[in-house]
């Protein structure tokens, strides 16, 4: 695939997980949204670290802080903060079962959750 489709991908896929991140769910599944961002951003780390990082974590936060209202840096920290601890470990992350890279995913994406709660 040439380089230019690639980045075209990779923009579809954050529009995406935008979208699915703006529709509006019942009050009961609210707690349940999934942080897709975050998740989108991670397998992107992953898949392509030199590609996608640090800042493209910051830009994406700062695009969905205006989105949401908030504290314009609050989800352009935590992202930035995702894409740093995937990209120090995507090599070790990759060799993983997938059940325990599931768990770090996890953790990461709890670690995230928590700090927009805490900033909030």
């Amino acid at each position: 695939m040439d380089k230019p489709h690639r980045i075209w991908v990779i923009a579809l896929s954050f529009l995406v997980a935008f979208m699915l991140t703006a529709m509006p769910l019942p009050d009961f599944a609210l707690p349940w949204r999934p942080a897709w961002i975050a998740m989108a951003l991670v397998y992107w780390c992953m898949a392509l670290p030199e590609r996608v990082g640090v800042l493209t974590g910051w830009i994406i936060g700062l695009i969905l802080d205006v989105m949401h209202g908030s504290i314009l840096g609050q989800h352009a920290l935590g992202l930035a903060f995702v894409a740093y601890v995937v990209l120090q470990y995507h090599q070790r992350l990759r060799v993983f079962p997938l059940v325990q890279q599931a768990l770090i995913i996890g953790s990461i994406a709890f670690v995230y959750l928590f700090a927009m709660l805490w900033i909030y």
